[in-house]
C-alpha cells in the first residue's frame, strides 16, 4: 500500500459519486492514514475528515513524554502494529 495511491482512490470515488460538497471522509486503520493525509491536502474536497484507530500523525512525535517511556512501549506497539510497517 502507498498512501498516495490510497489518497488517489478516495478522491476518485468522491469524484465518481458526483463530488458532493458536504461529503465526509471517514477512515479506519489504513483508511485513517489516508483520511489524515487528505485532511492535510490543501485542496481536499471533503467537508470533514474523521480518522479512527490511528492518532493524527502530528500527535506522534518525540517531544511527547519521556524518551525512556517511549522506548519501553515501543516493542509492544511494534508487535501490535506489525501490519502497517
Amino acid at each position: 500500500y502507498h498512501i498516495g495511491a490510497l489518497m488517489y482512490d478516495a478522491l476518485a470515488v468522491h469524484q465518481a459519486l458526483g463530488a458532493p460538497d458536504d461529503a465526509v471522509l471517514i477512515g479506519h486503520d489504513w483508511g485513517a492514514f489516508t483520511a489524515c493525509a487528505i485532511a492535510a491536502y490543501p485542496d481536499s474536497p471533503f467537508a470533514e475528515h474523521i480518522s479512527m484507530a490511528v492518532p493524527p500523525v502530528g500527535a506522534i512525535n518525540k517531544t511527547r513524554g519521556a524518551i525512556g517511556r517511549q522506548l519501553k512501549m515501543m516493542p509492544r506497539q511494534l508487535r501490535n502494529s506489525w501490519y502497517i510497517l
